[in-house]
C-alpha cells in the first residue's frame, strides 16, 4: 500500500513539473528551430531586464539568441544592431561572432550582398551625419530600438556603434585591397574606413606620432597601407603627420645608405600619394635643405646628358616630395623616350611627366573663346589655371546606364519630353561631373564648358581614359549665349557662388535652357561654412603660393583653435585646400536666399539631392506630411537645428514655373 502511494506520488511530481521559463525556454525554442517563438518570447524578457537595468550575463545570452534568431529570420539590420550592442556590452562576444556574419549582415541590410566593404563604407559615412542628428538628440535610439525590426530607427542606430564595425579584420582588409586595386570604383569612398582602421592599427593619438613605429620593417610591407597611400588621400590629421614622419625617415635613411630594396614599395606609394594630394604635406627646413642638395646634384649630372638609370634613385626620393614636372631638369626629363625609362619608374613617369605634358598639349590645341575685358573673371580664371580643380583619379562605374529621371525619383513627372537628353555642364572643372554623368545616364548628349583651359585639358584627358563621349568647350558662363544652343538639362554645381553676381550668372544659364528644361544647382551654405568663413578672414592677406599653402595647413593642423578644419575633405589636396581657404571670391547663401533667387527668376523648387540618403530619411521622420520635401520653410528650420547637413552644398533641381 505504501509502495503504491510512493509510486503515485513520484508519478504526480513528475507530471506536475513546470515547463521551462525565461532564458531556458528561449534556448529550448531556439534549438528546436522555432524562431518566430524566440522573437516573441525574447522581446518582453529583454525589455523587462533593460528597464530594470539588469544587463547581466542572462541578458547578454538572451540578446545573443535573439540576434541570431533575427539573422536566421532574415531581419538583417536588426540582427546586426543587436550583435553590435552585444559586443558593446561584452567585448568577448567579438571573438564568438565570426567576421563573416557581421559583414554579411551589414551587406544584406544595405542592399549590397556581394560587397560588404561598400556597405561598410556607406555605414561609416552615414555616421558623420547621424552622430549629431535629431534622432540621437531626441533619444529615439535609446530604449526600444533593439526590438524594432527593420525600421529606419534600427538601420540608422547601427551607426551609434559604427566604430565596432571598423575592426582590423583579415576579411575586411582583403576586401579593401581588392576594391582599391580595381579600376571601376571610386576609391575615395573607402577613405574613411581605411584611415580609421590604420589609425587603430598604428595606435595613432596625440603625442605618439613624432616618429614611425618601432617595427619600421613591417610597416614597409603593410599591403593595406601601401595600397591606401597609392590610391587615397587618407584625410586624417594624425595620419597625415604619421605619413610625413615616414617620408622624412626614408629621406634620412636614403641619404645615409642609398635606396634600400625593402623601401622601394613605400617610396613608390608615397610618390603616388604626393601626386594625389598635389604634394600638400609639410616640408621642414631640414628636409628642404636635403632636397635642394639632391636637385643640385641632378642638375650637375644632367649637364653632360641624362642617364635615367643613374638618376633613378634620386628621382624616386624626390617624387615623394614634388612632381618631376616642377623640377629644373623637366625639359631634359621630357626628352627621355618612355622606352628608355627603368621599368620600375615607368608608372611614375606616366603620372609625373607624360600626363602633365599631354594636358599642356591639349590646352594649347583647345579653341579659345574671346573674353570681354573682365578683371573679375580673369582673376577667378587665373586661380583655376594655376590649380585645376578638383584633381581626381578614379570613378565608380554602374552595371548599366539608366535614364536621368530614374536616378532622381522626384523628377519622374517633370522630365523633358525628349528621347535624347541634351545636357550642359556649366563650369565643369576637371570633368568628373560630366564623365560621371556620361557613364551613368543613358541616351544623353553632353557639352561641358569651363573658364580654365588647364581644367578642361585635365577633363579631356580623363574623358579619353574613361571613354566618355563629351564635347568640352572653353566658355565663360557670362557668355554662354555664344554657344547658340539650348539644353534640356543644365547642371551648374559649385560655380555660381564664385561669380560676382549669383543672380546674373543664373540669368545667363536660363537663356540656354529650353522652356521645359531642368536646372541642377549646387550652392554653398552659409551655416555649414561658418568656420571656413572665419578662417578665410585670418588667411586673406596670405599669398596663395604652394609653399604658403603647405605651411598654412601645417599650422592649422597644430593649432587647437583650428584643428576642426581638418575635418573638411578639401583639407587634403592642394588645389582643393586653396579653394577652401583662399578662393578669390565666394558668396554663401541660406535657404531664404535660395527662395528669393528662385522667385526672382520665376523658378519652381523640385527638391534637394543628398549624397547621404540618411538626411532625407530623418527629414521625413520629422516632417511626415506629403509634400514636405518641397517646403523650403521646413528645410530652413531643419538646417537651423543641424547646421552641417548642407556641408556638401545645397544641391537641388528646379525648373521654370508652369504656366497657370
Amino acid at each position: 500500500m505504501e509502495a503504491r502511494k510512493l509510486k503515485k506520488r513520484k508519478h504526480n511530481s513528475k507530471t506536475s513539473a513546470k515547463a521551462p521559463t525565461g532564458l531556458a525556454q528561449l534556448q529550448q525554442r531556439f534549438h528546436a528551430g522555432d524562431y518566430p517563438a524566440v522573437l516573441k518570447l525574447a522581446e518582453p524578457l529583454l525589455l523587462s531586464k533593460q528597464r530594470k537595468g539588469t544587463l547581466d550575463s542572462d541578458f547578454r545570452e538572451c540578446l545573443g539568441i535573439y540576434a541570431e534568431a533575427q539573422r536566421l529570420s532574415g531581419l538583417n539590420a536588426s540582427a546586426l544592431h543587436n550583435f553590435l550592442h552585444l559586443i558593446q556590452l561584452d567585448s568577448q562576444f567579438r571573438t564568438r561572432i565570426p567576421d563573416e556574419i557581421i559583414f554579411n549582415l551589414l551587406a544584406q541590410s544595405k542592399g549590397r550582398p556581394d560587397a560588404p566593404v561598400l556597405a561598410l563604407a556607406e555605414e561609416v559615412e552615414d555616421s558623420l551625419w547621424v552622430e549629431d542628428s535629431l534622432l540621437v538628440e531626441d533619444s529615439l535610439l535609446v530604449e526600444d530600438s533593439l526590438l524594432v525590426e527593420d525600421s529606419l530607427l534600427v538601420e540608422d542606430s547601427l551607426l551609434v556603434e559604427d566604430s565596432l564595425l571598423v575592426e582590423d579584420s583579415p576579411l575586411i582588409e582583403q576586401e579593401l585591397i581588392r576594391f582599391l586595386s580595381g579600376t571601376d570604383f571610386e576609391h575615395q569612398k573607402l577613405d574613411r574606413i581605411v584611415r580609421e582602421l590604420l589609425c587603430r592599427r598604428y595606435n595613432l593619438a596625440e603625442g605618439n606620432i613624432d616618429s614611425p613605429p618601432a617595427d619600421f620593417a613591417s610597416l614597409m610591407t603593410d599591403r593595406l597601407f601601401l595600397t591606401a597611400l597609392s590610391t587615397l588621400r587618407l584625410g586624417d590629421r594624425l595620419l597625415t603627420l604619421f605619413i610625413s614622419e615616414i617620408r622624412k625617415t626614408l629621406l634620412v635613411l636614403t641619404l645615409e645608405g642609398g635606396v634600400a630594396p625593402e623601401s622601394l614599395q613605400m617610396l613608390h606609394a608615397l610618390a603616388r600619394r604626393g601626386h594625389i594630394t598635389e604634394y600638400l604635406d609639410y616640408i621642414s627646413l631640414d628636409e628642404e635643405e636635403v632636397l635642394n642638395g639632391l636637385i643640385s646634384s641632378l642638375i650637375q649630372r644632367c649637364q653632360t646628358g641624362v642617364d635615367p638609370e643613374e638618376i633613378a634613385p634620386a628621382l624616386l626620393v624626390l617624387a615623394t616630395y614634388m612632381s618631376w614636372w616642377d623640377l629644373p631638369i623637366r625639359t631634359q626629363l621630357t626628352r627621355i623616350a618612355e622606352a628608355d625609362w627603368p621599368a620600375e619608374l615607368k608608372p611614375l613617369y606616366q603620372l609625373l611627366i607624360a600626363e602633365p605634358a599631354a594636358e599642356r598639349k591639349l590646352a594649347r590645341e583647345l579653341p579659345l573663346a574671346p573674353f570681354a575685358n573682365d578683371d573679375f573673371s580673369s582673376s577667378v580664371r587665373g586661380q583655376y589655371e594655376s590649380n585645376p580643380y578638383p584633381r581626381w583619379t578614379s570613378l565608380s562605374l554602374p552595371a548599366a546606364k539608366r535614364p536621368y529621371g530614374e536616378l532622381f525619383p522626384h523628377l519622374q513627372n517633370v522630365m523633358p519630353d525628349t528621347e535624347r537628353l541634351k545636357v550642359l555642364i556649366a563650369g565643369c572643372g576637371t570633368g568628373k561631373q560630366a564623365i560621371d554623368l556620361a557613364n551613368h545616364v543613358s541616351d544623353v548628349e553632353i557639352t561641358a564648358c569651363d573658364i580654365a583651359t588647364r581644367s578642361l585639358s585635365y577633363g579631356i584627358r580623363q574623358a579619353r581614359t574613361w571613354q566618355a563621349d563629351i564635347r568640352f568647350v572653353h566658355r565663360n558662363i557670362l557668355d554662354i549665349e555664344s554657344l547658340g544652343e539650348q539644353f534640356d538639362l543644365i547642371e551648374c554645381t559649385g560655380v555660381l557662388h564664385h561669380m560676382q553676381d549669383v543672380s546674373e550668372g543664373l540669368g545667363h544659364l536660363l537663356t540656354a535652357l529650353k522652356p521645359d528644361g531642368l536646372l541642377f544647382l549646387a550652392l554653398y551654405s552659409r551655416h555649414a561654412r561658418k568656420d571656413i568663413l572665419e578662417l578665410r578672414e585670418v588667411c586673406r592677406h596670405i599669398e596663395p603660393s604652394n609653399k604658403n599653402l603647405r605651411e598654412l595647413r601645417y599650422l592649422l593642423i597644430h593649432d587647437e583653435g583650428y584643428r576642426h578644419t581638418a575635418d573638411w575633405r578639401d583639407f587634403y589636396n592642394l588645389s582643393e585646400f586653396r579653394d577652401l581657404v583662399m578662393n578669390r571670391h565666394e558668396i554663401n547663401l541660406t535657404i531664404p536666399d535660395i527662395r528669393a533667387l528662385l522667385d526672382e527668376h520665376d523658378l519652381e523648387f523640385l527638391g534637394f539631392v543628398f549624397p547621404n540618403p540618411a538626411v532625407a530619411r530623418h527629414f521625413d521622420l520629422r516632417y511626415p506630411e506629403p509634400g514636405s520635401r518641397l517646403q523650403l520653410d521646413y528645410w530652413d528650420e531643419f538646417e537651423q537645428a543641424q547646421p552641417n547637413i548642407f556641408s556638401g552644398m545645397y544641391q537641388f533641381h528646379c525648373r521654370r514655373k508652369p504656366a497657370a
